[in-house]
């Protein structure tokens, strides 16, 4: 099957107002083959038992829910034959119009996630996230079920942790401070931080315990946090220069305090 192309804010791209071209005109790039060869043997769209036009393969499956069924939709974003996932964004319409490129940006940044984090450490035998782990330790059947554009909430997201085996989910919602809304897929600071969740709980106590980061002192919130800064960190930023997290579904500029006082 062809590589991957995908239409999306690729990292370190934290959302449509740090693009370089800014919201709400279409800022995206065309990303080609960003999988790692080590961490994602089998590309983003395979399995090991199936090979997908969907978003779907052995890290995540992505799809819309604003349904909140916690189940994928009848019909999902194809990319064809050849994996292209790009489709039309227009950010000054609701985002509705625009589900398929929100899946596409979800699916890209939570794939990312894995590839770099396993290069890091967090591979099979330590419970990461993957249908199939071949043979290389750890349960596999868990790759992440991610959300887009999520029913069931608004103004957050959040991240189910599951023990290692048993598949976890990401659920992505819509912020109502702007008109039009903002939809928090297209905030990879975000996205990091929730899946941050997922390697940290695993991490923090081994695979199979995912209450070691339960305390009233939330130590998850300031690790997934930390992820979230380092994945969309620039060239030029420097250690002592502020950095607002998740500005943009906010509507807030990229320089603003964002949602951490």
């Amino acid at each position: 099957m062809s590589p991957g192309l995908y239409e999306v804010y690729g990292m370190p791209v934290e959302s449509p107002s740090h693009a370089a071209v800014l919201s709400p005109a279409d800022g995206r790039d065309i990303v080609v083959n960003p999988e790692d060869s080590v961490a994602s043997p089998l590309g983003w769209h395979d399995d090991g038992t199936q090979t997908y036009q969907i978003m779907r393969g052995n890290n995540v499956h992505a799809y819309d829910d604003r349904d909140a069924n916690n189940a994928p939709p009848a019909a999902q974003p194809d990319c064809g034959p050849d994996l292209e996932c790009s489709f039309p964004l227009d950010l000054t319409t609701d985002p509705s119009t625009y589900k398929s490129a929100a899946v596409a940006n979800l699916f890209y940044w939570s794939n990312i996630v894995h590839d770099v984090q396993y290069r890091y450490g967090f591979d099979e035998a330590a419970g990461n996230f993957q249908f199939d782990n071949f043979s290389l330790g750890g349960l596999g059947g868990d790759a992440v079920r991610a959300e887009a554009q999520d029913g069931s909430g608004i103004d957050n997201a959040n991240f189910t942790a599951t023990p290692d085996g048993t598949p976890p989910k990401i659920q992505m919602f819509l912020w109502d401070l702007t008109f039009p809304l903002r939809d928090g897929d297209f905030d990879a600071g975000i996205i990091v931080h929730e899946y941050g969740h997922g390697i940290s709980t695993r991490l923090v106590g081994g695979p199979s315990t995912i209450s070691c980061l339960s305390n009233p002192q939330q130590p998850g919130e300031g690790l997934s946090d930390f992820w979230a800064l380092v994945y969309t960190a620039r060239p030029e930023d420097a250690g002592p220069d502020p950095r607002g997290v998740s500005t943009y579904v906010l509507g807030s500029s990229p320089g603003g305090l964002g949602i951490r006082t």
